[in-house]
């Protein structure tokens, strides 16, 4: 209630002003106008600031699956146009099933362990990094890295495979042992 006396007492003033200085009622339309839009942004200042602000409501933990699995299906489709050596293609695509077989479980049995973190880490950084360089490459440049190039996805996929392993068998002991081996040796 208190605004729109503000806003009704700053119009009678606006009016009372014009008439008194025998001004045109132009003048006191306009001057009436004026104080009447001042009182009713003071009004709107007043009346946000009193109102209770709702309290925010609670984020869900986001799951990281969905756009990992997405990312994984892009690189997919990505090494698939580009036409890679059947060999390197079905060394990515081994990857990408371990990956796809281990992210749910990850996701969900073992929130906020390093060995997870690490694992989504392989899923949308560490693989993209032996994969994008060599993409990159003129297909005779392709052809004389092959060999380099199924090293490191060798690599990679002898970890994951020692990851699932301990996924499998519940070996939460060598959790950490695996999480500092994946870092130390992808996050180059």
């Amino acid at each position: 209630m208190k605004p729109w006396l503000i806003v009704g007492g700053l119009f009678a003033a606006g009016l009372v002003l014009a008439y008194v200085l025998g001004k045109t009622i132009v003048i006191a339309l306009v001057g009436g106008a004026a104080g009447g839009l001042a009182g009713a942004v003071v009004a709107w200042f007043l009346r946000d600031k009193d109102a209770p602000q709702p309290a925010p409501e609670p984020q869900a933990p986001v799951d990281p699956t969905v756009p990992l699995m997405h990312g994984l299906v892009v690189l997919n489709v990505n090494i698939r146009e580009q036409a890679i050596p059947s060999q390197a293609l079905e060394a990515v695509e081994r990857i990408i099933d371990k990956l796809r077989d281990l992210l749910p479980q990850m996701n969900s049995e073992y929130k906020g362990n390093d060995l997870t973190w690490e694992v989504n880490r392989s899923a949308e950084d560490y693989l993209f990094r032996i994969v994008k360089p060599y993409m990159a490459l003129n297909p005779a440049d392709r052809r004389d890295k092959l060999d380099e190039f199924l090293q490191g996805l060798g690599a990679m996929e002898t970890a994951l495979d020692e990851v699932l392993d301990v996924v499998r068998n519940h070996k939460q002991g060598e959790f950490s042992v695996k999480a500092k081996f994946l870092n130390a040796r992808f996050a180059r």
